[in-house]
């Protein structure tokens, strides 16, 4: 197999964004992220055995390819198995409060933000599985089988949220929402746009997401609370808990 180059990561090393690491032994990889009155804190458990290792980047991306294209997510980390030519993957990304949006979704621009939220955070999985296919072409051709997980971290999923979000603009597209008219008419004019994230959104709120027609589950971690502004999720790393 073509060998790739892999920066060795060992417990305490700082690392750095979009390079790619190899972890050879057990080991917990913090990823943490300021918020502006605190810090998400995402721990992933790397559990090995023998001819075992793990891969882990911060918003990896190809590096032929330009910044100014599609965000990377926050998380890509493996488990690579090469006596059972396995790969277990784990792509994630942190959003402290995906459902901080207004309740009233008729005011302060609900619907739009949290559209737009759901729609970021899957071009971001979207472009960091586009970027993981650049590297995997070499795993691919060696036999190995893939196992991924999609996921967010967050200290707030609110399913309902986002089905009223679906319901709210599905009315909204058939015109058949009973509203004051300049409510109804600036509301329109707002989500227009929007119209073909529609099955987006009731997929979220069903906690799957859709990426060049395949439909992937989405698992969510939930950022607890462990100090004084800080929420934290720990993730083991060693394939078990992915479906085959």
């Amino acid at each position: 197999m073509i060998q790739i180059n892999f920066k060795e990561l060992n417990a305490d090393d700082i690392y750095q964004k979009n390079k790619l690491y190899s972890i050879k032994q057990s080991m917990v990889v913090p990823y943490k992220e300021k918020q502006t009155d605190g810090e998400d804190v995402v721990y992933l458990e790397y559990a090995l055995k023998e001819n075992q290792y793990g891969i882990f980047a911060h918003e990896y991306r190809n590096p032929d390819t330009l910044k100014q294209g599609g965000k990377s997510a926050d998380i890509f980390a493996c488990v690579v198995d090469e006596r059972n030519k396995k790969i277990y993957t784990t792509i994630l990304d942190v959003k402290h409060n995906i459902s901080a949006f207004s309740d009233n979704l008729y005011t302060d621009k609900a619907m739009l933000t949290a559209i737009k939220n759901v729609r970021e955070f899957v071009g971001q999985i979207d472009t960091e599985l586009l970027h993981r296919d650049s590297l995997f072409v070499y795993y691919r051709a060696e036999g190995y089988e893939e196992f991924e997980r999609i996921g967010i971290a967050t200290t707030n999923f609110d399913a309902d949220k986002f089905s009223q979000v679906a319901d709210l603009l599905e009315s909204l597209l058939r015109r058949d929402v009973k509203l004051n008219d300049l409510v109804l008419l600036k509301l329109k004019n707002s989500l227009s746009p929007y119209e073909g994230e529609l099955a987006r959104i009731k997929m979220f709120a069903n906690k799957k997401v859709e990426i060049r027609k395949k439909i992937y589950d989405l698992e969510v971690f939930k950022l607890e609370q462990a100090a004084d502004a800080v929420f934290s999720a720990n993730i083991r790393m060693d394939g078990r808990d992915i479906p085959e």
